[in-house]
């Protein structure tokens, strides 16, 4: 064979060769590329309702980066497509037209209002478009879109919890409406009402007020108050501006009045609030309350993770607004991951599939858990779970003394009826809701002492504030070394049906070395507790906002503690968590499965650094004694090469001897960071043993001693 025939045939086979591997490349390249999945987003970025879009925004974007980050979307990318409606219903109907016909758009989460929504809404149901929203449906006639869905539960589903609250909760027998006439406000208030008489509360007096046109009925309205012998609670079912007004004008002439509102009385009612002339009420139960989506005190665990990362990201707290978008996206992502859809060419096909899959999340078996609750949606859309109650308390809104939410214990419920008329249990729309108290706990340092690395004494003021009734006997210390028993009081009050007890403490507690930095070291000595036998579902401990100075009656003293010679102080935090325990509750059924029971922690936390110098100067005086014979080493005469060998092992023995003293000082079961320096060094000592060796192989006149 020629060498030319020979170069042909080599030239044709690497070509094929490469051929091959360039269209498997090609293929590989188009399997590995992510799709990308449009999502338009409608809210108000301008005008005067810009923070809510800027707040729904930032709680969309913050969970599809989370989502990213933990490569929950697989093989997708997630594009936003954000338009700005500017809450007007013209431009909504304009901006929904045009997201129907863009063949990119896969599905919308939208921020509506009642005028928004109905202009927009035949739209995107005409163009099988699905929508998640976190706006609540006002009507039945939203409902009948069945393309749409809501995170939050709709106003009937408020009002009718509200009115359970109102009498189950906060014993009013008697009420009166003050409604604002939107879609919105009608129905709120409609559906209340309905409830009210269900209950056997007592309407006294309704009044109406077109939008923005409170101010020409208020003094009527105030008027009107004063002749009603038994007013009962005031349900306020208006937006946050109206709604301050209403509130604000009222209380200033009617002090003892009593209010109740729903998410509207939170973010914009605040602020509202705060501008007025209002003052602050002396009680700490100002009777003013509302019905919220989202509480952060009590949201529980996942809601802890969320505010923990939008602080951190956006170095604020999360509103509402936010928050319940959050969840909105958590639907639309979960919902397009269980719709197996096919990409271009498919989206008619595609916004089926996804609309089928939200509509597939219809019970709390297959909920998805968001930060605002388990969600999942009813016949009509909407979403079925509890609300938070607040109290409004010098300007911030505070959990209320009573919560109700959805239960996950088993037979927790018993006997349904006797719960019921005892206001443990609330039924609305067939859903059980079972009641949680709340109760505010606070911790005033008298003294520390005796600080050791695993334990220490404290000394302390702790007092309970809470509304009925709580055993607070049943309380148990999860890191004291010995049982505490709280004993008596030390003093007990009660207002408004609101009662404080106080005890005094002397303890000692254990502590949980973090020796990684040793002897820099810190460490955080903590007062932990549990009740006993009430969990989660049933007791939320959270830090009072009250002082030391307020409920104590006597100055708070130093703001961090003394912790003696070898410690100091460096910040003293309070805060909840939830601590899991394992039991079958005696229920035979599961004996073989237990099962997960979570209890309210609370924390008191001091946080530590070592202070003790002249531990510092123990510590580190063998690794400078070390650092100084290597140095030592290095100036002897490498014809000494015995000297340096022997002087290297020596330091060899030294560094292991020192490091086995360092073990038997620190009771750590985990590498520290001193032991990394050993590591170093005895890398070193050999590497130097191996170069000297290695060098007087090829040096016999090193090896004899003499010189060349």
């Amino acid at each position: 064979m020629g060498i030319k025939k020979k170069i042909l045939i080599l030239s044709a086979v690497i070509l094929l060769i490469s051929g091959a591997a360039a269209f498997l490349f090609i293929r590989q390249s188009e399997f590995l590329k992510k799709e990308t999945v449009f999502i338009a987003v409608t809210a108000p970025m301008s005008g005067a309702e810009k923070k809510r879009g800027e707040d729904m925004l930032k709680g969309i974007r913050l969970y599809l980066e989370s989502a990213k980050r933990l490569k929950q979307l697989g093989n997708r990318t997630i594009e936003l497509i954000i338009r700005d409606d500017m809450n007007n219903a013209d431009e909504a109907a304009r901006i929904a037209s045009e997201i129907v016909s863009d063949k990119r758009v896969l599905m919308v989460i939208g921020d509506f209002g009642s005028d928004t929504y109905a202009s927009a809404s035949p739209i995107y149901k005409k163009g099988g478009i699905p929508i998640v929203t976190a706006s609540c449906m006002t009507d039945d006639t939203q409902a009948d879109n069945e393309w749409y869905f809501s995170v939050v539960p709709d106003v009937a589903f408020q009002g009718r919890f509200i009115a359970n609250y109102v009498i189950g909760t906060l014993k009013n027998k008697s009420a009166c409406i003050i409604f604002e006439k939107s879609l919105y406000g009608t129905n709120l208030a409609q559906s209340f009402e309905e409830a009210a008489n269900r209950r056997g509360i007592v309407i006294g007096r309704k009044w109406s007020f077109e939008t923005g046109k409170y101010s020409a009925q208020s003094g009527q309205i105030a008027q009107d108050f004063t002749t009603l012998t038994e007013p009962g609670m005031v349900f306020v079912a208006a937006n946050g501006i109206e709604s301050a007004k209403i509130v604000s004008e009222l209380k200033s002439k009617l002090p003892s009045l009593s209010f109740i509102g729903t998410d509207s009385f939170t973010e914009a009612f605040v602020s509202e609030m705060k501008k007025s002339d209002m003052p602050g009420p002396d009680s700490y139960n100002s009777g003013i309350y509302a019905a919220s989506y989202f509480m952060p005190n009590i949201a529980g665990e996942t809601a802890d993770m969320f505010i923990k990362l939008f602080s951190d990201t956006y170095y604020h707290a999360p509103s509402s607004q936010a928050a319940i978008y959050y969840d909105a996206a958590c639907m639309a992502i979960e919902a397009i991951l269980k719709s197996d859809i096919q990409g271009k060419g498919h989206i008619r096909g595609d916004r089926k599939k996804v609309k089928d899959a939200l509509a597939g999340f219809y019970r709390m078996e297959n909920s998805v858990k968001g930060v605002t609750g388990h969600i999942y949606f009813n016949s009509k859309g909407s979403a079925l779970k509890h609300l938070y109650v607040g109290n409004y308390q010098k300007n911030h809104f505070v959990p209320a003394f009573s919560q109700f939410k959805e239960t996950t214990e088993p037979d927790s419920i018993g006997n349904m009826f006797k719960k019921t008329l005892d206001g443990r249990v609330m039924l609305v729309y067939g859903n059980i809701i079972n009641k949680t108290k709340v109760v505010f706990v606070g911790i005033h340092l008298n003294a520390i002492s005796s600080v050791t690395p695993s334990e220490y004494i404290a000394d302390f003021d702790l007092w309970f504030r809470f509304g009925g009734q709580f055993k607070d006997a049943d309380v148990e210390f999860t890191n004291s070394i010995n049982p505490v028993h709280l004993g008596s009081p030390i003093r007990e009050s009660s207002d408004h049906d609101v009662t404080t007890r106080i005890y005094h403490v002397k303890s000692a507690f254990r502590i949980t070395p973090d020796y990684h930095k040793y002897p820099l070291d810190g460490s955080t000595l903590a007062i932990r507790f549990r009740h006993h036998s009430e969990t989660r579902n049933q007791l939320i401990y959270i830090p009072d906002f009250a002082s030391p100075s307020q409920i104590l009656g006597k100055d708070a003293g130093a703001s961090l503690p003394d912790l003696g010679k070898e410690w100091k102080s460096t910040g003293l935090s309070f805060h909840t968590d939830v601590i899991s325990n394992v039991s079958t509750l005696g229920s035979p059924k599961f004996f073989n499965k237990p099962n997960n029971i979570l209890y309210s922690q609370f924390n008191a936390e001091i946080s530590a650094k070592r202070n003790d110098a002249a531990l510092v100067v123990k510590v580190v005086s063998p690794y400078v004694f070390i650092l100084i014979c290597l140095s030592v080493i290095g100036f002897i005469r490498p014809q000494k090469f015995r000297l340096r060998l022997s002087g290297l092992l020596i330091i060899f023995i030294a560094a292991i001897i020192f490091q086995l003293k360092f073990y038997y000082d620190v009771p750590a079961e985990y590498l520290l960071n001193a032991d990394y320096f050993f590591f170093v060094i005895y890398a070193v000592i050999i590497l130097t043993m191996f170069i000297i060796v290695r060098g007087c192989r090829f040096s016999p006149n090193t090896i004899s001693g003499k010189k060349g």
